[in-house]
């Protein structure tokens, strides 16, 4: 009876030396997995963040022709933003170059309609009281916008302006700005 009672002990201990182990096995793959898990959705967050390569072109006091920057941008979640955020850029003002457009002039909204190939943009009132006159800041002001956005976006073939939501037949009496842009890439050169 006493070996008996012995082999129960020790098997009682052995088994409860297994199911010990066991549980600090399992534990520790568990935090394993946990921490995989973890590094793998880091991972995840990581890659979600997408970085696009754009052409911006760019003016000279001495150039008539844009030469293109390459700028690199977050991709948004949607095209619009996208749009918006290189519009934004295009009106920030660049040490060494020529932004074509009033400073401080900001896009109220745009518009991309799918079906015509066109952006809309529209622009706050200050940018018609501040626009200099002359045709050559009417065509670099076009053609900055005009060329930069179409050269980087295929899917927009010709762009709009308004001006505090309204649409102006002339901008300073020498562009017609009732119909939409086409781009005129005789203005960059794609260095």
């Amino acid at each position: 009876m006493k070996n008996r009672t012995i082999v129960i002990i020790i098997v009682s201990l052995s088994a409860l030396f297994f199911i010990v182990a066991l549980i600090i096995f399992l534990n520790t793959e568990s935090s394993k997995s946990k921490e995989n898990i973890i590094k793998s959705e880091e991972n995840i967050e990581k890659k979600e963040i997408d970085i696009i390569s754009l052409k911006h072109f760019v003016m000279k006091n001495s150039w008539w022709y844009m030469k293109p920057l390459t700028t690199e941008m977050e991709k948004p979640k949607n095209i619009i933003d996208l749009y918006k955020n290189f519009v934004n850029l295009l009106l920030e003002k660049k040490e060494d170059y020529i932004t074509p457009i009033p400073e401080n002039i900001k896009l109220r909204t745009l518009y991309f309609i799918k079906s015509k190939s066109l952006l809309i943009l529209d622009f706050d009132d200050e940018f018609i009281q501040r626009f200099p006159s002359g045709s050559r800041a009417e065509i670099e002001f076009v053609y900055y916008i005009v060329d930069n956005i179409c050269y980087n976006f295929n899917e927009i073939k010709k762009v709009k302006f308004l001006f505090s939501g309204n649409e102006y037949k002339y901008l300073t009496g020498h562009l017609d700005f009732e119909n939409p842009f086409y781009p005129n890439f005789r203005y960059i050169k794609n260095e």
